[in-house]
C-alpha cells in the first residue's frame, strides 16, 4: 500500500482511477519513473521547462507536448488535441497525466474539460477536480474555459476548431 506522501510526490492524483491523472510536470528521468511506477503510460506536458517522456527512452511512455503560459487557460484547438490524444491512449490501455508547472491552474482546465467531454456538466466538473486536488482551475479565465469548453462541445458545431479564443 502506498503511503500518503508517496502519492503526493508530484501532486500526483488519479481523477479516474488508473485511467486519468494530473500531476506537476516531470523534471528529471527520476520524476518520470515515479510517474511509470504509479501506472501512467502516456503523459501530457504544458510547461516547456519539463522533461519529455521519450528522454533517453528509458521510460516507456507516449508524450504529448502543449505550450500553455502559466496561469492562463489551454486554447480550446488544444484542449481538443489533448482530449483526443487522452482518448487515444485509454483506447489502447495506456493511463495518462496531464501535467503542468505546478499541476494545478492549467491541468485542472484540462481535467475538468476531460470530465465534461465524458458527460459531466461544467459546475460538478469543475467542484470534483478542486476537490480531489485543492487549487484546482486556478483563474476566472481557466474556469471559464471549461464552460466555454462545454457550449462548444454541447453544440457539435463544424467551427469547433475555428472559435475564436478569448
Amino acid at each position: 500500500m502506498r503511503s500518503e506522501e508517496a502519492l503526493k510526490r508530484m501532486n500526483f492524483d488519479w481523477i479516474l482511477q488508473n485511467e486519468l491523472a494530473g500531476s506537476q510536470g516531470p523534471a528529471s528521468l527520476e520524476d518520470l519513473s515515479y510517474l511509470h511506477h504509479q501506472g501512467v503510460r502516456a503523459i501530457i506536458r504544458m510547461e516547456k521547462q519539463t522533461i519529455a517522456a521519450d528522454t533517453e527512452n528509458l521510460v516507456d511512455m507516449v508524450d504529448m507536448f502543449e505550450m500553455v503560459p502559466d496561469f492562463t487557460p489551454p486554447k480550446l484547438e488544444q484542449i481538443k488535441r489533448m482530449i483526443a490524444f487522452i482518448d487515444e491512449q485509454l483506447k489502447a490501455n495506456r493511463p495518462v497525466t496531464v501535467s503542468c508547472y505546478a499541476g494545478i491552474g492549467r491541468t485542472g482546465t484540462v481535467l475538468a474539460c476531460y470530465l465534461v467531454h465524458r458527460g459531466a456538466i461544467p459546475d460538478d466538473a469543475i467542484y470534483r477536480i478542486r476537490k480531489l486536488r485543492p487549487g484546482s482551475i486556478e483563474t476566472p479565465e481557466q474556469e471559464e474555459t471549461v464552460f466555454r469548453y462545454a457550449r462548444l462541445a454541447n453544440s457539435q458545431s463544424d467551427n469547433f476548431m475555428t472559435e475564436p479564443d478569448c
